[in-house]
């Protein structure tokens, strides 16, 4: 039996069981979130991450479902849109470690393997701190600079390799963007209702 026949015939039911406080998500996120608990059975998943143990297939598993959980739909980013203040909060992955019970190096090699698969991309961002001028190289400048939530996406040939087709992945995608235009535009008119009725 091969490696990736070995890892298929895990027969493992574990899933992702978030706080029963947690508001359900999109039902497409939500199919793809059913999916996640049947990763090890899939073997384009399988072939991608390489060989792994079955304790880190399960945490592969975990990790996945509540990152779907935490994404946007209209932009497949991890964090949340604030339709008060009209920007998107990139969220911690300590939010991930806290709703998962993953231990560090388990956590981190999921990363890591989400990664090298091309299933998750991270881009990190820094924010200047106003100071008088600081030349550059000395160890007060890189105290001048404060490190941002990165940003974190879900690619969508992971969505792909869960079994959606292009054409479902983009036109649920698009539904997503179009509903929170929707929500900025009411959140916008009742800002503008409560100036004009102060």
């Amino acid at each position: 039996m091969d490696v990736i026949a070995e890892m298929l015939t895990n027969n493992s039911t574990y899933h992702y069981d978030r706080p029963s406080w947690h508001y359900d998500r999109p039902a497409f996120l939500e199919e793809c979130i059913n999916r996640c608990k049947k990763l090890h059975k899939n073997r384009i998943f399988l072939q991608k991450i390489g060989s792994v143990s079955n304790k880190l297939l399960e945490s592969l598993k975990s990790f996945s479902q509540a990152l779907l959980h935490y994404t946007d739909l209209a932009s497949f980013q991890y964090g949340v849109w604030n339709k008060q203040k009209g920007i998107f909060n990139n969220f911690d992955l300590k939010i991930l470690r806290r709703v998962t019970g993953i231990s560090t190096y388990y956590f981190n090699r999921c990363i890591v393997l989400l990664k090298k698969a091309g299933y998750m991309t991270v881009y990190r961002d820094y924010k200047e701190i106003p100071s008088r001028h600081i030349e550059k190289g000395s160890p007060e400048y890189n105290k001048a600079f404060k490190s941002l939530p990165a940003t974190r996406k879900i690619s969508r040939s992971f969505f792909i390799d869960l079994g959606f087709n292009k054409e479902r992945l983009e036109s649920n995608q698009h539904a997503a963007s179009n509903k929170r235009i929707d929500k900025i535009r009411l959140e916008q008119d009742r800002i503008e209702d409560n100036i004009n009725s102060s």
